[in-house]
């Protein structure tokens, strides 16, 4: 049974997939089955069925929202999952085709889209986004990359994929900032102060594992001033004394 004939294939009116709106208000393709379908809306998908079904296939791992495009769907997604990946800035394209990549393109055998369905093929446009402007992309400071969709991205993408040059460059930052000032806390190793004990734990965590933590933690009181700015360390004060009494018990 035929569903519609295009210029460059025939689309079959079969398919395994269709998509759902989740509790979160997010859309996805999945499992269109009777007995899945229920499932699902017990655990409060919503089923969108106006956008039909369609074949799944290893292509749409990349590209799970294709089909809800072409069918006229956009408008489905939330402003904030519109931007979230990074469509504001790189809208993806819509084949002309009007085919899924499982139907059949020409003579081809194999699943995916061929050539012609890619001429002339038109930016998805998101009607939610109207009147807004993007912020994006975002390059990393580290490497090539320059296609991060969001701020949160690229410090997710810097702090796991370049973790030791973002320690690096936060911590010159900080001793930029004249950080051996009157803070709550002081790290020995480093000088460095911290008022949050949140953001020192963090520190001594991430730069310290290998020290002891006592050697590490200084904590200010009231009135003393900090190591590093024109204050002696207690430790270095009673280097001396210990030194003498040593001396005098082997004499």
């Amino acid at each position: 049974m035929v569903q519609a004939t295009s210029d460059v294939g025939i689309s079959a009116s079969s398919g395994n997939f269709g998509f759902y709106r989740l509790p979160d208000g997010s859309v996805q393709p999945a499992d269109a089955d009777p007995t899945e379908m229920v499932k699902r809306m017990r655990e409060g998908w919503q089923p969108l069925e106006e956008y039909g079904l369609f074949i799944w296939g290893v292509y749409y791992a990349e590209h799970p929202l294709e089909v809800l495009f072409q069918r006229g769907g956009a408008s489905e997604l939330s402003p904030a999952y519109v931007r979230e990946m990074g469509f504001d800035h790189s809208p993806p394209l819509i084949p002309v085709c009007d085919l899924t990549a499982a139907d059949r393109h020409g003579q081809r055998r194999t699943a995916g889209h061929i050539e012609a369905c890619w001429r002339g093929a038109q930016s998805v446009s998101f009607p939610q986004l109207e009147g807004e402007t993007s912020d994006g992309p975002h390059g990393c400071r580290y490497c090539d990359r320059k296609d991060l969709p969001t701020t949160e991205a690229l410090s997710q993408h810097e702090s796991v994929m370049h973790k030791d040059q973002t320690q690096t460059a936060e911590l010159g930052h900080a001793i930029a900032q004249g950080v051996r000032g009157d803070h709550d806390f002081m790290c020995r190793p480093c000088g460095i102060g911290f008022d949050d004990p949140k953001q020192f734990n963090a520190h001594l965590i991430d730069l310290h594992t290998e020290r002891s933590t006592n050697d590490a933690i200084q904590e200010r009181q009231p009135g003393e001033r900090p190591e590093g700015a024109g204050g002696k360390s207690r430790e270095r004060e009673a280097g001396p004394k210990r030194r003498r009494r040593r001396t005098a018990a082997t004499g």
